[in-house]
């Protein structure tokens, strides 16, 4: 069974131009270690967290907040569209990927960077209703 992540992806590894004006999706870039790409999840429980562009040496660990001045994260897990286990980071990134974020109750999810050495990392990140990981 595909995970969301990679009928999100598709075979391509690319983002699809029908979901670029996707209803809640926040897009951005990380260029600097301590940067983040965060969105609202409201009514949902997870989000699908995509990247893309020229970049290398990125680690970005994945975090969700739950209350409402969004000043405390914590780590959550999240699963790629290339496979694997559940993880709270991915390092030493240098190509395409998606994750997907099960959060159930939490008021925002995001990915942020740990580690940079070369960008810009584009990223895009879309709240989604998930089955648990």
């Amino acid at each position: 069974m595909q995970s969301i992540a990679e009928t999100y992806m598709g075979a391509r590894g690319a983002l699809p131009f029908e979901d670029l004006a996707q209803s809640g999706a926040v897009t951005g870039a990380i260029t600097a270690s301590g940067q983040s790409v965060t969105v609202p999840i409201g009514a949902y429980n997870g989000a699908v967290f995509a990247w893309w562009g020229t970049f290398s040496g990125v680690t970005l660990a994945f975090e969700a907040a739950y209350e409402p001045s969004l000043a405390t994260w914590v780590a959550v897990s999240a699963l790629s569209s290339s496979g694997g286990g559940p993880t709270t980071s991915a390092s030493n990134l240098s190509s395409a990927n998606a994750f997907e974020v099960y959060a159930p109750g939490a008021l925002a999810v995001r990915v942020r960077a740990t580690a940079f050495t070369a960008g810009p990392m584009n990223v895009r990140a879309i709240p989604v209703a998930m089955m648990p990981i």
